[in-house]
């Protein structure tokens, strides 16, 4: 069996992701698993076919490398999910004139929502409350400074998806600042994509509403 950038739930994406605005709660859990679906999808799957170079036929059809490459588009996927969650707080944090900082445990609420709305791969028979855990101490601690840029944000997941990478630490140690940099490139165009499509008031009304709700 052959892994191929359209194979399973990633590949899913790239065919036919919406394109209107972004104005409620359900649409931007929504638009912001398809992004870091295709995020991971694109940099784990690239960077393995290009350091498997003319091997990558013959590695794509072993079992360890398939039930290994889908642990770590899994990863990936949490970890870049999680960065366009903080990257979305700030967009909220940086264009509201008095700095709107109290809607950040609804995205908290709507990435663990993201994680569950699909199956647990197996490798994760515990679930993903290591990385809700995670994403709600670093959103509560960015409440403290000023909303940091996209590319200081890519830099924390693309540091931790190179630790998940399905390739051996010795082949691909010096291979980190490139990981972090197609992240950061990928996050890049995200963010200028986010800017267009997401409904800032709409959103922050919706995230005010669902935390007097709560």
């Amino acid at each position: 069996m052959a892994v191929g950038i359209r194979d399973g739930w990633l590949g899913r994406i790239l065919r036919g992701p919406g394109s209107g605005p972004v104005a409620d709660l359900p649409a931007l859990r929504q638009f912001l698993s398809e992004q870091a679906s295709f995020i991971a999808q694109k940099v784990v799957t690239e960077y393995c076919q290009a350091k498997a170079g003319r091997y990558w036929t013959q590695l794509s059809m072993e079992q360890s490398f398939i039930d290994g490459l889908a642990q770590a588009r899994w990863e990936a996927f949490s970890l870049v999910l999680a960065d366009l969650f903080v990257i979305s707080d700030a967009h909220f944090r940086r264009n509201t004139p008095e700095g709107a900082s109290g809607h950040w445990p609804v995205l908290v609420a709507l990435y663990a929502e993201a994680l569950a709305a699909y199956p647990l791969p197996p490798h994760r028979p515990q679930g993903w409350g290591d990385r809700v855990q995670a994403l709600a101490d670093r959103l509560r601690l960015s409440q403290e400074a000023p909303p940091a840029a996209a590319r200081e944000i890519a830099e924390v997941g693309g540091r931790a998806v190179f630790h998940v990478l399905p390739i051996h630490l010795n082949m691909r140690r010096l291979d980190g600042p490139m990981v972090v940099n197609g992240i950061a490139f990928q996050i890049a165009a995200f963010a200028g994509r986010m800017r267009t499509r997401l409904d800032r008031p709409a959103l922050l009304a919706a995230a005010a509403a669902n935390s007097r709700a709560a």
